[in-house]
């Protein structure tokens, strides 16, 4: 019986079939190097290059199996004879990500090169053929919007995201080339192409969690074509990272229903965000039953005997918040980060539902910093009082809500305005078919429009909960 990691998605946006992918996917080059594989590339109508099933696959069966040893890891890269060659210090400071863009990198060129990768054996052949299929696919994320784009998200926190993102990609490069600059251009590796490698693993890649609380970063052969279906459930039945008798692991991909010959295999990508699927997947979904908003919220310094109370805290931010099997570090409902100048760094996310419990755990944060004002930590007596304390309670609840109206009024329009605008679009994409650019606003207003109905929820929670601290006595 296999047993393993618990697995999730990075959610990716349906595959765009090019006529160099339609060449290089047929007949599909992957199958002879995947211990198991039920479905090959295919176009669909509406979603465009997705994986069809050459028979029928009963639920719970596998679609795909893909040992490890053939899948793009940061420790395949490693021990690639490209990377090998440098110093194992640098390896080690280098990010797995950009390690598996360098080996994606130096089999791409060995190929543009119209020699053999040095790497040989299954898994050089594996790869070989995989990077032929990532070439010709089509991959869309934020990376992808201009500045111009990007003005459309304009007081979402996913505009402030991407431009971190691309500086830290622009840093890290920067760093490579005064390191191993000759590297680098021995194999063609410029920005634009270490962009590249990025954006397919931002968009495409799987992460695992292992054992010991680590998370892998997994780029499967094949794994990497499934579309997305809402249909099926979130959680970590359909694709995981097996672990068979005597350690051998595996990606696998099983059918969460029965499938048809000929009809698509599709898993989910996991609970995500309208603004967190446009980052990484370039499309969002209407009604998104995982919106979310992200929130950041400045404490100041505490004293060190108070700082393990705020550290306590943190460790529940996390608990109750997602839908059963959302379990990525990228959806965590909230974290603290400690900053060099003594303050903390709330992050905190509220999503449509059960707001109130959500709410509660950021209003105890703000209680707790009322309770440490001047260097105090109070003692669990103090703090059991506060819980019940009417004159906390109603100033938390005030500073709260001002801080959220604060963060509702940095975007430019209303909520009002944003529906109008998306209905709007909506009539015009049904008497004609919408430019690159309506789409890309249309798919801002629904990120702005889930995230600015959720802090209409909280606003409406916070009233309530004010009104009836207000009325007790």
């Amino acid at each position: 019986q296999d047993s393993g990691p618990q697995a999730t998605r990075f959610p990716r946006r349906p595959r765009q079939l090019s006529d160099a992918m339609a060449a290089a996917a047929e007949p599909f080059a992957l199958e002879p190097h995947l211990e198991v594989c039920r479905a090959r590339p295919a176009h669909f109508e509406g979603c465009g290059v997705g994986m069809r099933c050459d028979e029928a696959v009963r639920k719970g069966e596998e679609l795909l199996r893909v040992p490890l040893s053939k899948c793009w890891t940061a420790e395949a890269a490693k021990s690639s004879p490209e990377l090998s060659a440098l110093d194992p210090e640098l390896l080690e400071a280098v990010s797995d990500e950009s390690l598996i863009a360098l080996h994606l990198l130096a089999v791409r060129a060995a190929s543009a090169r119209g020699g053999a990768a040095e790497e040989v054996g299954a898994e050089g052949a594996v790869r070989r053929e995989h990077v032929k299929l990532l070439e010709a696919a089509e991959i869309e994320t934020l990376l992808d919007w201009s500045l111009e784009d990007l003005q459309l998200l304009t007081g979402s926190k996913w505009a402030m995201v991407v431009a971190q993102q691309r500086a830290d990609m622009l840093e890290e490069f920067s760093e490579l080339e005064d390191v191993i600059g000759d590297f680098l251009a021995g194999l063609q590796i410029d920005l634009q192409a270490f962009l590249w490698a990025h954006r397919l693993l931002l968009s495409r890649s799987v992460h695992f969690y292992m054992e010991d609380g680590s998370t892998l970063q997994v780029l499967g052969p094949g794994q990497d074509m499934f579309n997305h279906s809402l249909d099926a459930p979130v959680g970590d039945e359909d694709v995981s990272l097996t672990t068979a008798q005597g350690g051998r692991r595996s990606l696998v991909i099983r059918a969460y229903k029965d499938f048809e010959a000929g009809e698509q295999a599709c898993y989910s990508y996991g609970g995500a965000s309208n603004g967190r699927l446009l980052l990484m997947a370039g499309f969002v979904l209407p009604g998104n039953a995982f919106d979310a908003v992200e929130l950041q919220f400045m404490l100041p310094p505490c004293s060190d005997a108070a700082r393990p109370l705020f550290q306590q805290l943190a460790r529940g931010l996390d608990a109750g918040a997602h839908a059963v099997g959302s379990v990525a570090v990228e959806t965590k409902s909230g974290f603290m980060d400690a900053l060099p100048d003594g303050s903390l760094a709330l992050h905190a996310q509220l999503t449509g539902g059960e707001l109130g419990p959500q709410l509660e755990r950021v209003l105890a944060f703000f209680r707790l910093v009322r309770l440490c004002r001047g260097g105090a930590a109070p003692s669990p007596e103090e703090l059991a009082v506060s819980d019940g304390d009417r004159t906390i309670r109603l100033a938390v609840l005030k500073q709260l809500r001002d801080h959220l109206q604060q963060m509702l009024a940095a975007y430019p329009s209303t909520l009002a305005e944003d529906e109008a605008s998306l209905r709007a679009g909506e009539e015009a994409r049904a008497v004609q078919v919408p430019t690159p650019k309506e789409r890309r606003r249309e798919s801002s207003l629904r990120v702005l429009v889930g995230e600015k109905r959720i802090f209409a929820q909280a606003l409406a929670w916070l009233d309530a909960s004010t009104g009836a601290s207000s009325g007790s006595a």
